[in-house]
């Protein structure tokens, strides 16, 4: 985790990607992208979390857009303070976000201003421990077949 801060700080590696997974068995494949020193208007100050649609072997037979809402959460690994927040994709039905891939992968969609750095490291909080930090994402599958 350090080196990877260290990395994003002088723009070495800004961004990390997540390994691809699937709401279900034959569900939406999708990643996450971390941004440990920001993107956008959280440049330098927040780490930055984002959500991408990613083109999987059961699109054919899926609906489309996707319209889930998806939980981003920084574990508090003292379990006292998790960081969470939320989007629900149904609420940007035009969003290329959300469409079909017809790439590898959609436009990222997410929050650039997650959690202040200065939360991350001096809050009292355990979001990062022997150097190592737990992002979770929920889908929501209500309503998913």
């Amino acid at each position: 985790m350090a080196q990877k801060r260290r990395d994003a700080t002088v723009g070495k590696t800004t961004v990390i990607d997540s390994v691809c997974f699937f709401t279900s068995r034959a569900g939406y494949k999708m990643r996450a992208q971390v941004y440990l020193n920001g993107y956008g208007r959280g440049e330098g100050t927040h780490v930055s979390v984002f959500f991408v649609m990613m083109k999987g072997e059961y699109d054919a037979i899926l609906s489309w857009p996707f319209r889930q809402k998806v939980t981003f959460t920084l574990l508090d690994q003292d379990h006292q303070a998790d960081v969470t927040d939320w989007f629900h994709a149904g609420a940007y039905p035009t969003s290329p976000s959300f469409a079909r891939p017809t790439g590898d992968s959609n436009l990222p969609c997410g929050t650039p201003d997650f959690v202040p750095l200065e939360r991350l490291y001096n809050s009292g909080h355990a979001y990062v421990r022997d150097d190592t930090m737990f992002l979770k994402i929920t889908v929501d599958t209500v309503g998913l077949v």
